[in-house]
Formats: C-alpha cells, sequence, structure tokens
C-alpha cells in the first residue's frame, strides 16, 4: 500500500528551522537559501493543514502544533540516521613538498615558524629532511627546495637570498654580570660554545678581534647549534650567535650581544629550488618562506 508522505526536503527543512528559530540559519546548515526553507515549510503546513511556526521580524518559534510535530520528527530523524551507514569523511587531498635544511636551521628557525604556513595551508605537507652535507636538486627529483649555508649559485640550482648571516657573541645578561664580560678583558674567563657545523666560528671572532687574546680552541662543543643554544640560554657559557637563528631570544632579551657590531658573514643563507619550478604548492611555500625571513 502506497504511503501518503510529505517531501523529505520538507521535513529536514522543518527540523533545523525549529531547532535554530530561524529560517535563515537553518538555510545556512542546509547549504540552500532562505527563501528555499520557507517554501519547503509552507507546502508542509499546507500538506498538513495546519501553522507550524509563528512568523516573527526577529525570527521564527513553534506554534503548538510545530512542537508537537518536533518531537516525532526528530525522533524520525534520529532513527534514520543511525539506520543507514556513517558517511565517509572526505580527506583533503595533499600536495607534499620536501624540504632539505640545514639542522641548526630546521630547528631553530624553520621548526618555529612552518606550523603558522601549515595551518594557513592545509592541503600541503612539508616533509623536513635535517642535513649539512651538499644535496643536488637534478640529481634528486624528490627534493623540492635545499636550505643551505653558501655564496653564489649552487650546482645549477636556481638560488635566491634567503637570510643575510652575521656573527654575533651572545650570553644571557646573568652570565655577562657573572664575569663581568662588559670589560674585554674578562672574556679569557668566559667558556666558549662551540658547535659542529660552524666549528671555526670562534676562530674567525678571535682573528678579527686580537686584542681579546681569546683561546678560541678552548671551550664546551655541542654536535648540534640547537644543543649549544640551550647551553647558552643555561648561562654556561658564550655563544657565537647567528642572529636569523637566535631572533625569539634577543627579541625577548634571553640574550644579549656581548659586542657593539656583528661581524658580517663570508656566506649567507640561501634558498635552492629547480629553475622553473612551477607546482602551485611550491611556489606558495617558497613566497611564504620569502616573506616571513623577509618580514
Amino acid at each position: 500500500m502506497a504511503r501518503h508522505l510529505p517531501p523529505f526536503s520538507a521535513v529536514k527543512a522543518f527540523e533545523a528551522a525549529a531547532r535554530h528559530g530561524s529560517f535563515a540559519k537553518a538555510a545556512q546548515e542546509l547549504d540552500v537559501t532562505s527563501t528555499a526553507i520557507s517554501q519547503h515549510v509552507k507546502g508542509l503546513e499546507n500538506w498538513l493543514g495546519k501553522d507550524l511556526f509563528s512568523r516573527r521580524s526577529n525570527g521564527v518559534a513553534l506554534t503548538h502544533e510545530g512542537a508537537t510535530l518536533l518531537a516525532d520528527v526528530t525522533q524520525i530523524l534520529d532513527q534514520i540516521a543511525d539506520l543507514l551507514p556513517k558517511a565517509q569523511v572526505q580527506s583533503i587531498k595533499k600536495t607534499s613538498l620536501t624540504v632539505s635544511a640545514l639542522p641548526a636551521f630546521a630547528e631553530c628557525w624553520l621548526a618555529t615558524r612552518l606550523p603558522d604556513f601549515l595551518a594557513q595551508n592545509p592541503d600541503i605537507e612539508i616533509n623536513i629532511r635535517a642535513e649539512d652535507h651538499l644535496v643536488s636538486l637534478e640529481k634528486d627529483p624528490k627534493l623540492d627546495f635545499a636550505i643551505r649555508h653558501a655564496m653564489g649559485d649552487q650546482q645549477g640550482a636556481a638560488s635566491e637570498l634567503l637570510l643575510q648571516d652575521a656573527l654575533m657573541p651572545v650570553s644571557t645578561p646573568y652570565y655577562r654580570d657573572l664575569l663581568g664580560l662588559t670589560e674585554t678583558g674578562n672574556w679569557q674567563k668566559a667558556t666558549l660554545l662551540h658547535e659542529r657545523q660552524w666549528a671555526s666560528d670562534w676562530q674567525i671572532w678571535s682573528d678579527t678581534h686580537p686584542d681579546l687574546k681569546l683561546d678560541w680552541q678552548s671551550g664546551q662543543r655541542f654536535s648540534s647549534y640547537a644543543m649549544a643554544l640551550q647551553a647558552a640560554k643555561d648561562s654556561l657559557g658564550i655563544l657565537m650567535g647567528h642572529p636569523a637563528l637566535i631572533a625569539k631570544e634577543l627579541q625577548t632579551g634571553e640574550l644579549i650581544p656581548l659586542a657593539q657590531t656583528p661581524l658580517p658573514a663570508s656566506r649567507h643563507f640561501l634558498l635552492l629550488r629547480h629553475r622553473g619550478h612551477s607546482q602551485p604548492a611550491a611556489i606558495q611555500f617558497r613566497s611564504w618562506l620569502l616573506a616571513t625571513a623577509r618580514g
């Protein structure tokens, strides 16, 4: 026997409008216009021969008949939802980019800023390879970008300046005051903090500042810049800072410069990419990277 039923779209429109107390909000939920919701509800009212809502300037309110019907409709819709298989959530199809970066840059600069990019671009996935050996974009097709501390063009890849570098001895205010490091003659009493990637930093500084009479080979050595940076923040010695990598610590005053003038570096942080790279995700990442570095 055929059932005499109202249009299902009208039932859904009624339930959503009743739940929200608004045709406009029901329209947003069901992704239709307010006019469509109004027409569906009016059609259901005509089908039932009774008013379900009283219309007001600031929304709608259920009539007694509407409230009675809502309880049954809600139960029926819940039962239908339980009977039908759950809708599969459509996962966002992500584009993956691979970036090779110096461990120091990856840990101290990129890792602290990358969450902003990922939040703005949920469809792009960034894979970071922290490595300090030379890489070739031409020989590694899976590699989209490389960030290196170098000068000039690199192995045929397109290169552009990402961040200028310099040498800047830093320590905590506590360590400076403890050893009286405002007097250069006291620098000989300080512990120098060395990092493997830039093992010659203290020698370069000593050669250009002979008045300090530093024993540049002495001090504590660390296998990563992040470890040396933490030692400096723990007031264990003086770190040869690379300003781009310690920007946050300098801004907060956790670390302070011990020399008035940084020593310009001969090498800088370069962004290497494939020539003619036209992948939209790669263009988006490069634009964000340059804007963030220069901002």
